[in-house]
């Protein structure tokens, strides 16, 4: 009896999602048909990038008995209103100053809040002053498949 219960309840689900599938793919194919790719971008643009921060790091270490200065500059993202930004562990690596600029060009100080090497992420807060507050800001925690990777844009190295 349970079996043939599975067995029914596979084949509704079945012939149902087919259905659903095909009537989904012809709305869809229909949209597709009507969008400007450029207007997509355009729209896109307009509401991620204000949540987009250029990091960049000023990074010492001390080998072989020598100081080596180094700069470092990626890019992070906005995550709360308070102006903490997420940006990769590489880049505030061994950090003795960090700096941020934001979308509608700002400049703000910001400090390494903590960091994880091992998933190569990142949190730095924004010393914001009280009168600014930052503007962009992302809509919440991203929804992604568990396991997907997370990279944060482009990553320059320059050396002094």
């Amino acid at each position: 009896m349970r079996t043939l219960v599975c067995g029914c309840l596979v084949a509704w689900l079945a012939v149902g999602a087919a259905g659903c599938k095909a009537g989904r793919a012809e709305v869809r194919d229909e949209r597709l048909a009507h969008l400007d790719f450029r207007q997509v971008v355009a729209d896109a643009k307009d509401k991620v990038f204000p949540a987009v921060v250029y990091v960049k790091c000023l990074q010492e270490s001390h080998e072989l008995g020598r100081k080596i200065s180094q700069e470092i500059s990626a890019s992070g993202v906005i995550i709360s209103p308070t102006g903490e930004v997420l940006t990769n562990w590489h880049v505030v690596e061994r950090a003795v100053e960090v700096r941020c600029l934001l979308y509608d060009g700002r400049a703000m100080e910001a400090a390494v809040v903590g960091s994880d090497k091992d998933t190569d992420l990142a949190l730095i807060q924004l010393k914001i002053p009280a009168d600014s507050p930052p503007r962009g800001e992302a809509a919440g925690p991203p929804r992604r498949p568990r396991g997907d990777g997370i990279s944060l844009g482009f990553h320059g190295y320059f050396t002094n």
